[in-house]
């Protein structure tokens, strides 16, 4: 303790090694940034020479030099993360999937992200403490810079948290509109297959995130999985149980040899009357919701305006 308080008043080491800390943060976000460019550049480097026209040599040096400094970085952060804790490396991917993160690396972005924040960010308020409070105690400070290491820390897994929600709502807000879409399409005579797919480019402008697991569950079964399977997979992937019924209800519908339009149509309409249940749920809940800020801004400006001409003609009077 005695150390740190003596390197605290005559700080050029420490600030040195922040600074230092501060650049590899700032170098791994720019890297992240230039990322997009090596992207493009690949891209645009396959169209012109295929893969199939080069040799070993070419095709592992084009590989290697297509990755930047932050992706592989990432990949070796996933790697590392999935061999010591195999559980929650799959919990964290699927994870990243419902947040919207399908990249191979985005799990190893994630686990990077928390300490460069937290590094980020404890510097950051430790360097406005000493230049804007120079009153400060030491003690105080490095409070303060704890509280900044903590929020950078927890920033990222509070931000993939809140859009997780926001995803899960966006996708339970647009499968009714999905089962309409499925009603017209099989009542025209297409297949489910062929419907999903369809759908998935119609519903892409409303709902990106539906229309994206819409097109990855056709890709599954074309690719040889049972449509059943690959919408078990899709209710895993959103945590959505609308979609889990609906495989349940084709199986079902097979197995029975009942008309598919049909169950579509009481599956759909039992889904408009579950939305219109949860509306009216919030609506019930509002007046509750609403006592608190009445009773905490209103009334004590009422009872101000109602007791204070009596005080003040008690004021007068006495």
């Amino acid at each position: 303790m005695n150390f740190i308080e003596k390197l605290a008043e005559n700080p050029i080491v420490l600030y040195l090694g922040s600074a230092a800390l501060l650049a590899i943060g700032f170098a791994y976000i720019a890297a992240l940034w230039i990322d997009k460019i090596v992207t493009a550049r690949r891209l645009v480097h396959k169209r012109i020479v295929p893969m199939d026209k080069l040799s070993r040599l070419d095709r592992e040096t084009r590989e290697r030099n297509g990755k930047s400094v932050a992706m592989m970085l990432a990949e070796k952060t996933n790697k590392l993360y999935a061999k010591s804790d195999p559980k929650s490396t799959k919990k964290l991917k699927l994870q990243m999937i419902r947040g919207g993160y399908f990249q191979h690396g985005a799990a190893g972005v994630y686990l990077i992200s928390r300490p460069v924040l937290a590094v980020v960010l404890g510097l950051i308020t430790y360097f406005a403490i000493t230049v804007y409070y120079t009153d400060w105690t030491f003690s105080n400070t490095m409070m303060a810079t704890g509280f900044g290491v903590g929020a950078g820390y927890y920033l990222p897994q509070f931000y993939l948290g809140r859009r997780i929600k926001k995803l899960a709502a966006q996708n339970r807000a647009g499968f009714p509109d999905f089962m309409d879409l499925m009603i017209v399409c099989v009542e025209a005579g297409l297949s489910m297959e062929a419907a999903i797919s369809r759908i998935a480019s119609e519903i892409e402008q409303a709902y990106p995130n539906l229309a994206i697991h819409l097109s990855i569950a056709s890709l599954e079964v074309r690719s040889g999985r049972t449509l059943e399977e690959a919408l078990q997979s899709m209710a895993e992937r959103i945590d959505l149980d609308e979609v889990k019924s609906f495989a349940t209800l084709l199986k079902q519908s097979k197995e029975l040899g009942t008309s598919l339009a049909g169950a579509l149509k009481v599956y759909s309409e039992d889904m408009r009357d579950k939305r219109m249940s949860l509306a009216e749920e919030k609506a019930h809940a509002l007046p509750a919701k609403m006592s608190v800020p009445v009773t905490l801004c209103i009334l004590p400006v009422i009872l101000i305006i109602a007791a204070l001409p009596v005080a003040y003609k008690i004021h007068i009077g006495g």
